[in-house]
């Protein structure tokens, strides 16, 4: 194990929110990404949205509501307005 996945003590870091946090950012830097936790989960929401994804698993998923995936993760683009006005012959 890389000693960036290792907690001061010498094990495995995680377990905690903070571990979890520690260890995703030590893996990104690893990997030569700057991500943090929040905004691969901002990616993972968004993306799974956008490929409609049944919302009420990724909700269960992401321990949240298929309201809050509505509200946050469902960006709408021009574009797509743009291609249900075109499917719609508008």
């Amino acid at each position: 194990m890389p000693d960036a996945l290792r907690s001061v003590s010498g094990g495995p870091i995680g377990g905690t929110a903070s571990g979890s946090s520690h260890a995703f950012k030590a893996v990104a830097k690893l990997a030569g990404v700057e991500c943090s936790p929040y905004a691969f989960r901002h990616s993972v929401a968004t993306d799974a949205t956008r490929a409609r994804e049944n919302p009420i698993i990724l909700a269960t998923a992401l321990g949240t509501s298929v309201a809050m995936l509505e509200s946050v993760y469902a960006h709408v683009t021009d574009a797509d307005v743009a291609a249900i006005s075109d499917r719609l012959g508008y």
